[in-house]
């Protein structure tokens, strides 16, 4: 696995364009980096690590299907706590 926690956005949604990664590796290895570390800097209040995977596996599906996807299509991304979060918490 790469140290794609430390990639840049462009970078990461061009490895996913060339198809050599899937947003679903992708996105298991940042959760992964978020269990390993957030204990240390307690970052986040409420994560929905479901909804990330069921996310990835669509965009895969899509991008597999040839559909045309935005630049930054499989990004897994986090979002802090102080915005609406309705129906997640």
């Amino acid at each position: 696995m790469a140290d794609w926690h430390r990639m840049t956005a462009a970078a990461l949604g061009a490895e996913l364009a060339a198809g050599r990664i899937s947003s679903r590796a992708l996105t298991e290895s940042m959760i992964g980096r978020v269990e390993n570390v957030d204990g240390k800097v307690g970052a986040y209040l409420t994560t929905t690590f479901d909804r990330a995977m069921e996310r990835a596996r669509e965009i895969d599906d899509r991008r597999a299907e040839g559909e045309a996807l935005s630049p930054s299509a499989g990004i897994p991304y986090g979002l802090t706590d102080n915005i609406c979060t309705v129906g997640t918490r």
